[in-house]
């Protein structure tokens, strides 16, 4: 970015002056560009995150009804635990690995779950 503003202050022509301002406006534009993608993907991670958390604050609260729920079982009552469906559970696990993994550095990526996920 120093060297094009150098040239662009330096132009000792309108042609050279507006090629180094055309080459500042694309690397403005690419830096935008990029910035966007990094915010959208910042964006979905926490998304997924708020949606986990949630999702989990659900089974919490969902949890006592399930979890003393009394089944009638030779005349007495006994006490079920509900367990989540795996594929459900590792769908989501793995959604959230990939987002996170588009985020971290790639020393990273070996101490993160789920890090060789199919999905």
């Amino acid at each position: 970015m120093a060297t094009l503003i150098g040239q662009s202050q330096g132009a000792t022509g309108p042609i050279q002056a507006t090629q180094a301002g055309h080459q500042l406006l694309a690397l403005q534009s690419q830096q935008l560009s990029d910035l966007i993608a990094v915010m959208s993907t910042k964006g979905r991670a926490a998304a997924l995150s708020e949606a986990e958390r949630d999702r989990r604050r659900a089974g919490t609260q969902a949890a006592p009804a399930g979890r003393w729920a009394r089944k009638k079982q030779s005349g007495r009552s006994v006490l079920r635990t509900p367990r989540p469906p795996s594929s459900q559970h590792h769908a989501a696990r793995c959604a959230l690995s990939q987002n996170l993994m588009l985020m971290a550095p790639l020393k990273a990526l070996d101490s993160m779950p789920d890090a060789n996920c199919p999905l």
